[in-house]
């Protein structure tokens, strides 16, 4: 849409390509339980969190022995394709003493769609092991966490 000196004016109608959405990610509060194929028997993770929106990865630091991490990190996406607009989340454990391989622990997925210019979103990703289907993900019994993210354009 363009204003009468003829320059773009943002509509609320989505994203567009070239747009920048800040995603910041506060933290996961993760309930794991004796059916986990991750559970360790001290009870303990070093979680990171990655996200990807199209084909751009951003990671989270470490957080070292805890189940419920804090991370408050932000990160900056470009949207490529304005039909593409899922936040792919997975929380991986660090094991660092496997070479710096990390096991997914829970994963979910945010669709960014609707969100305006100049708006903010408080988000809640519902997480589940990657073993689980996305169907069965819906009931509240399979669900293993979630993530409190925040999203701006």
């Amino acid at each position: 849409v363009a204003a009468a000196d003829g320059t773009d004016v943002a509509t609320p109608q989505g994203l567009r390509v070239g747009q920048n959405i800040k995603v910041t990610i506060h933290g996961a509060f993760l309930v794991m339980d004796a059916c986990s194929t991750v559970i360790r028997s001290w009870g303990f993770y070093d979680p990171f969190c990655e996200i990807r929106l199209g084909s751009q990865t951003f990671a989270t630091k470490v957080r070292r022995r805890t189940v419920n991490p804090m991370w408050r990190e932000t990160f900056e996406f470009t949207i490529a394709d304005p039909g593409d607009t899922t936040l792919h989340v997975v929380v991986k454990d660090y094991d660092e003493d496997d070479a710096g391989n990390s096991e997914t622990m829970v994963q979910g997925t945010y669709d960014a769609q609707g969100l305006a210019v100049g708006q903010a979103r408080n988000a809640t990703v519902f997480l589940a092991h990657p073993a689980v289907s996305s169907e069965r993900m819906c009931a509240e019994t399979f669900q293993w966490g979630h993530l409190k993210a925040r999203l701006e354009l």
